[in-house]
């Protein structure tokens, strides 16, 4: 009797272990790591932050998509007594053609490998080996940066501002401006501490009434998903 009860359990069981491997060949999952580092010119001389970011790309059957999971932070630039400049896990570009979202800039920054076995879409795990084994290094322009904001208070999410990366000095004064962002695949660990330097944005500040209050396509409609993502 008992026998014959564990072969009831275990039956589906190894059905269900068989189906889930099979599952894991077909449709595999694949990873890389980029870092962002931002250089700002201060009348202090040059401040920089930079963030490392993965990004996890698992096959979909065909005609399904979000296969896309990301894992990582803002990039801190730490400009002391005037505060931050965070460079947001969010699109900002203004140039056409170049997505700074985290799961897509490096496929902007670095198109997909044009060698013979290496076919279209960035995404495939022939491309994707090579965004996770290869050093590409590439400059970003400032119409190419993620979205960039800074806390006019530091303690009130609702005095988040754009910073425009072509005139840096409109936010923070004469002085301050653009100097380089740097874009390169790594293997280095994934950063953390943002949130340190962040304000608090649950219920007792207001934020959330606040945010569904602008449009969406407002700089300032930001989340916490903006400024990190960590693994599940």
């Amino acid at each position: 009797m008992l026998k014959r009860v564990a072969l009831i359990v275990a039956v589906p069981l190894l059905i269900l272990i068989g189906l889930k491997a099979c599952w894991s060949i077909a449709f595999p999952t694949n990873s890389f790591r980029y870092k962002l580092t931002v250089e700002v010119n201060t009348p202090d001389g040059v401040k920089s932050g930079f963030s490392v970011v993965e990004v996890f790309e698992t096959k979909q059957p065909r005609g399904f998509s979000g296969g896309m999971r990301i894992v990582g932070e803002a990039v801190t630039v730490d400009l002391g007594a005037r505060g931050q400049i965070f460079v947001l896990l969010k699109n900002g570009s203004r140039e056409e053609g170049f997505n700074s979202e985290p799961g897509s800039i490096v496929y902007s920054a670095f198109p997909r490998d044009s060698r013979p076995g290496h076919r279209g879409g960035e995404a495939l795990p022939e491309n994707l080996k090579r965004y996770r084994d290869e050093h590409l290094v590439a400059r970003l322009r400032p119409e190419q940066m993620p979205l960039m904001v800074r806390f006019l208070d530091p303690r009130d999410p609702k005095t988040v501002s754009r910073v425009d990366p072509t005139s840096i000095a409109a936010s923070f004064g004469p002085g301050y401006g653009f100097k380089s962002a740097t874009l390169e695949t790594t293997r280095d660990p994934v950063t953390v501490g943002v949130q340190r330097y962040l304000p608090s944005f649950g219920p007792e500040t207001g934020f959330g009434e606040w945010r569904n209050k602008i449009p969406l396509w407002d700089p300032r409609a930001i989340g916490t998903a903006d400024f990190w993502r960590r693994a599940q």
